[in-house]
């Protein structure tokens, strides 16, 4: 299982997305708890609004 965090994120009126990848349960929630501050270093302003939440997700392949 792999542990990421999600967070959605409107700049501009536009919605963007971003996944990471954290090492644990524990760690996406210290990461959650520091979106705040990190994310207008990220993107290089305030956005107007972003929502964040930590998912455990089983990765699997599919056929193309």
């Amino acid at each position: 299982m792999i542990t990421v965090l999600l967070i959605m994120f409107v700049l501009n009126g536009e919605a963007h997305t971003l996944a990471v990848q954290a090492a644990g349960p524990d760690e996406c929630e210290i990461m959650k708890l520091k979106t705040p501050d990190v994310l207008p270093k990220l993107i290089g302003k305030n956005p107007q609004f972003f929502a964040a939440a930590c998912a455990t997700v089983q990765p699997f392949l599919t056929d193309t």
